[in-house]
């Protein structure tokens, strides 16, 4: 069992030569067992085959868990991930402070701000192209389109 908690503290359990190891230290127990108690060759075989049983249940229980929590742990890394591209989106394509209090929970009903110009449009097609290509690139277009809108804007003086 000792040898199966190092194993596993060290990230070694599961490198062949660990397993070598702990079956090595299992024989060599069962052998070691069998001189203090001065038990015959039978007993040592039956106590050696035992004991690998044992730690085998063991390697195999310490194997499950490890394997569902590196599942857990990759599942909540993408979820993370994927709440952090999000809000890094929102805060693209928001106002700061409108973002900020969203982040907060504190959404007000209305904000105020001057020197603003608001722009209606309908893009042809767009559901279907969201639908055919990856969010970031939609993201992409429509900063370049609406960039576009400001550069018309700024040199019409509007």
């Amino acid at each position: 069992f000792f040898i199966l908690v190092v194993g596993h503290n060290c990230n070694l359990l599961f490198i062949p030569a660990t397993l070598m190891m702990m079956l090595i230290g299992i024989v060599f127990m069962a052998i070691l067992w069998s001189f203090l108690t001065e038990t015959s060759p039978s007993n040592v075989t039956e106590v050696s085959v035992g004991m690998v049983i044992v730690v085998t249940a063991q390697v195999l229980a310490v194997y499950t868990t490890e394997q569902r929590d590196r599942a857990r742990f990759l599942a909540e890394r993408e979820t993370r991930n994927k709440g952090q591209k999000a809000l890094s989106l929102m805060e693209s394509m928001l106002p700061k402070e409108v973002a900020r209090s969203m982040r907060q929970n504190a959404l007000q009903p209305a904000y105020k701000y001057t020197n603003m110009s608001l722009l209606f449009a309908d893009i042809v097609e767009f559901t279907s192209y969201c639908s055919r290509v990856e969010p970031e690139q939609v993201v992409k277009m429509l900063t370049m389109l609406f960039s576009a809108f400001d550069n018309v804007t700024v040199a019409l003086g509007l």
